[in-house]
């Protein structure tokens, strides 16, 4: 077996990050909705951890299957504001506000800060499908929330592989 393959690589990569350094869990793109390039399992998840009293008033108004009306609207604004922005800020519809990620604390003064941070939910998941159609995989992606934040394709230079083909492959 080659010693320089890819797989050692994604293994490595995968193995820090869900270390106690890396803090990451390992998750895999089973719940990852390709079309719109979101986890939304995880998504779901982190809301009703870290937002309950929200999500609740958001379910009362869209009896009929809130989920759908929620990723909408978030895909909306996204659309529109930019993934960071909407990261940043979070998004509003009908009066509601949701926050997709909370930020480390410049303090620990602050419990309530502290505690959203720790319900932040960081994956790692590797070979996601990002396609509704076809089998081609991103060889590792980071998530915070449901969200890919990074995407990587590696290649071998001991292969024979390049930049070049990584990005024939996105």
């Amino acid at each position: 077996m080659n010693e320089y393959n890819e797989k050692r690589l994604e293994d490595a990569i995968e193995e820090y990050l869900i270390s106690e350094l890396g803090g990451y869990t390992k998750s895999d793109d089973s719940s990852f909705n390709s079309e719109l390039g979101l986890d939304t399992k995880k998504i779901f998840t982190f809301i009703e951890a870290s937002q309950s009293l929200e999500w609740s008033k958001f379910k009362n108004k869209f009896k009929d299957n809130p989920e759908r009306y929620f990723i909408q609207k978030l895909d909306e604004s996204i659309r529109k504001q930019g993934i960071l922005k909407v990261l940043r800020n979070g998004f509003k519809t009908r009066g509601i506000k949701f926050k997709l990620v909370y930020f480390k604390p410049v303090s620990g003064l602050n419990d309530t800060d502290q505690i959203n941070y720790s319900k932040n939910i960081c994956n790692v998941a590797r070979q996601v499908h990002y396609q509704a159609k076809g089998n081609n995989s991103l060889d590792i992606v980071l998530l915070i929330n449901g969200i890919p934040l990074v995407t990587m394709e590696l290649k071998n230079q001991f292969t024979g592989q390049t930049v070049e083909n990584a990005k024939h492959q996105y």
